[in-house]
């Protein structure tokens, strides 16, 4: 079965992403069609109220202790895609609970993704991409000040893996926006690597109906069916998504 040898997880390749010019292709630009969107999105700091990516942390995602299994498998099916890999964090905003899942599941890089980022003037001269880069333990944490689209586009083909929590039509009222953004996750997405999240449903959707096309390179997961567990058997919090590219 595909949905069952996807749901194992692979390998992004040799390639290392640690850097903020390892993810970035310098060949490319942004589209003006992209660029006239990008000037048209209003996200102001009253969108960072509601950090839904607390919605992970609420489930039990980031415990030390878990006692249920059907969370467990949750767990150990992004442990399968991340371990050793790189998350993109889309719309990050100053929440840390996706860097707390990040070290649990072992991932190597992730870069937070957000245009509000204080970023040192050094940095900011020095990269066409202005990001602070820092380490936690083992994982190496990027903070790129970029809008979502614009930090997309400009990444290198089948680079990364990517979350979007509580990215919906209040932050991105645009449908050409959300349409160009959901082109470039596909594109930018590894061979096998994942793109996750909640709350976000103008995204999930776009995504699925790629997901439906004939020769699609995405999934959208059955999770319940990929993880080989039964309904009752099983926990990811409510409104969450799962594609993968294969």
């Amino acid at each position: 079965m595909v949905g069952e040898k996807l749901a194992q997880g692979v390998e992004s390749g040799s390639e290392k992403f640690e850097t903020i010019t390892d993810f970035i292709d310098p060949t490319r630009i942004i589209p003006p069609e992209y660029q006239y969107e990008i000037n048209c999105q209003r996200r102001t700091h009253k969108d960072l109220n509601y950090p839904h990516s607390e919605v992970w942390s609420g489930a039990g995602f980031i415990d030390n202790n878990i006692q249920s299994d059907k969370l467990k498998n949750a767990i150990t099916f992004l442990e399968k895609h991340l371990l050793g890999n790189n998350l993109v964090d889309l719309g990050a905003g100053y929440a840390n609970t996706i860097q707390l899942l990040c070290k649990k599941l072992g991932v190597n890089t992730y870069v937070k993704v957000d245009d509000f980022y204080q970023i040192r003037p050094k940095k900011a001269v020095e990269e066409n991409i202005p990001s602070n880069e820092s380490n936690v333990g083992d994982l190496h944490i990027i903070e790129a000040k970029a809008d979502m689209l614009s930090f997309v586009t400009l990444m290198k083909d089948n680079s990364g893996n990517f979350v979007l929590n509580g990215v919906d039509e209040c932050v991105i009222p645009s449908k050409e926006y959300t349409l160009a953004l959901v082109n470039e996750l596909v594109r930018a997405t590894h061979l096998g690597g994942i793109i996750f999240g909640l709350v976000s449903t103008e995204i999930e959707k776009a995504l699925e109906i790629i997901a439906c096309q004939d020769n699609s390179p995405l999934v959208k997961l059955d999770l319940r069916r990929n993880i080989g567990v039964d309904t009752d058997k099983y926990y990811f919090p409510p409104g969450s998504f799962v594609f993968i590219k294969k």
